[in-house]
């Protein structure tokens, strides 16, 4: 039995046409589309069945074995078939597990359909429904070609946003996978904060992949990658025909992220290597950058100083999950910062007073501890006038993250506050590199337990000033048990309990090998 409609499985269960039925297996096909029915009446059914039909069966020309069933749903769902609707008789008591497997593998909805609906009811029911409310599959498909069209005419989101909500008759929202609100039609913003939905940073409330309430309807726009976001409608989410168009909607408005993204990435690809060339180039790759930094609209003529983070743990990755709020928040702070990531870290060039810098350091910090719900280090350099002191601005921010990634505490580290610190920003990192090697390399070389506990020994030690006692205490060990370690680590690094300067060169070393490692 046909009709000229089409509406999803969903709107089907939505509407009562089988009453009381139950979805055993295949939830995910609840979108599917179904503008047929038909009964099995005889065994090898697949034969005569045609796509987008509900079939009602029961036991009894059913295979009588589970494997046979299971080939059976194969068979159907080969042939289009869009759900299977199963009424429990002396053949067929029950679902056997291999079915409902088969059913949830494929994604075909397998209900079950109480003993007591007559399958007359159900035809006749759906078929109303489907014929009253359905557009049909032609009309459905020309809309869509409409919300495609406009893709390819290469429009913006706001443009395909508002053409879906005309299409659909309601308001229409863009999030992304966040729930952040990327685009909406006239209005639409407003509707979802009188429904409460939306927060005050502009960022669905709660689970962003809810899928319905009372006045709206939702469906995740996604695409080979994953979920990209969600299409949020507002209006009359009783009309039986909503559920299948905003799936619809949800395919054009991925494909409408998906180029955006495209574009967006080429485009942070090469700012990313601006930005790179303005913070680590020579004199002449910085004044190159700085012609090309002005079509991003960073504001480099001014004072400005840099701000590094660096996941405490994680590495690249969290570096990429935190890029997006980390930009946001750079735009919110100044809105002509110059910022990006590479080489693990964060990067922004904010033209903040000395006074604000910090505060506003610790703004992106907070807005990337909560985008990843992971700590962060942040460094921050001096001021400085002009792009031609980005590149020392950089070298400082990076010793100020390092002093601040080695506290393992998630904090803030400002050039200034660093003492001695401040001087590694100065040499070149192998000369570091070189001056720690040199003088510690006899205890590094040591098996990792014994290294750990000797390296400890040495900076507890030459703390309390070579006092045993009091380092003995704090270290918790015996009087004699320190004198051991002391006489050994003088074996191996020379006689730094009565040589000052050796005990100064090695106390600096132990700061900059406690710098060093607290790279991510």
């Amino acid at each position: 039995m046909t009709s000229t409609g089409a509406v999803s499985v969903r709107t089907l269960l939505d509407n009562e046409v089988i009453r009381d039925a139950k979805v055993v297996a295949g939830d995910r096909g609840l979108e599917r589309v179904v503008s047929r029915f038909n009964v099995m009446s005889v065994p090898h059914v697949a034969k005569l069945v045609k796509p987008d039909q509900f079939l009602l069966v029961t036991g009894y020309p059913m295979p009588r074995d589970a494997d046979g069933i299971a080939l059976l749903l194969r068979d159907l769902d080969a042939a289009g078939i869009a759900a299977v609707g199963v009424k429990f008789d002396q053949w067929l008591p029950s679902l056997p597990s291999l079915v409902r497997d088969t059913a949830d593998e494929l994604g075909m909805p397998l209900l079950v359909v109480p003993e007591t609906t007559p399958f007359d009811d159900v035809l006749s029911k759906g078929l109303a429904l489907v014929s009253e409310h359905g557009e049909g599959t032609k009309g459905l498909h020309a809309r869509h070609a409409r919300m495609l069209e406009i893709v390819l005419r290469g429009q913006g989101l706001a443009d395909v946003v508002s053409e879906l909500a005309d299409v659909l008759g309601g308001a229409v929202a863009l999030c992304d996978e966040t729930g952040l609100l990327l685009a909406g039609s006239p209005g639409a913003a407003a509707e979802l904060a009188a429904l409460s939905l939306l927060d005050d940073t502009a960022r669905l409330r709660g689970s962003p992949s809810a899928h319905t309430g009372e006045k709206w309807l939702s469906h995740p726009v996604e695409d080979g990658s994953g979920v990209l976001g969600r299409l949020l409608f507002v209006g009359d989410t009783g009309t039986p025909r909503l559920a299948f168009l905003l799936a619809l909607a949800a395919q054009v408005a991925a494909l409408q992220l998906a180029r955006e993204r495209d574009i967006v990435a080429v485009q942070r690809r090469f700012a990313t290597t601006v930005l790179h060339a303005l913070l680590r180039g020579g004199a002449n790759e910085v004044e190159e950058a700085a012609g090309w930094a002005r079509r991003f609209s960073w504001d480099l003529a001014r004072p400005v100083s840099v701000v590094l983070a660096r996941p405490l743990t994680g590495g690249q990755h969290l570096v990429r999950r935190a890029e997006r709020a980390w930009t946001a928040s750079a735009g919110r702070v100044d809105g002509t910062a110059a910022c990006g990531a590479f080489d693990g870290e964060l990067v922004a060039v904010l033209g903040e007073g000395d006074d604000r810098v910090l505060e506003a350091a610790d703004e992106l910090r907070t807005a990337i501890t909560h985008a990843t719900h992971a700590g962060f280090a942040v460094g921050v350099s001096r001021r400085a006038d002009g792009p031609s002191a980005l590149p020392q601005l950089y070298r400082q921010a990076r010793v100020a993250l390092d002093r601040a990634a080695a506290l393992g505490e998630g904090g803030i580290a400002a050039i200034d506050t660093l003492g001695v610190f401040r001087l590694f920003g100065q040499l070149p990192r192998p000369e570091l590199d070189t001056f720690v090697t040199d003088l510690l390399s006899p205890v590094l070389s040591l098996p990792e337990a014994e290294r750990e506990d000797m390296v400890h020994t040495l900076r507890v030690f030459l703390r309390k000033h070579g006092n045993v006692a009091e380092s003995a205490r704090a270290l918790h060990l015996h009087y004699n048990t320190l004198r051991y370690r002391v006489g050994k680590l003088e074996k191996l690094l020379g006689p730094f309990g009565s040589d000052p300067d050796l005990a100064l060169d090695l106390a600096v070393a132990l700061q900059i090998h406690s710098v060093m490692s607290g790279r991510a």
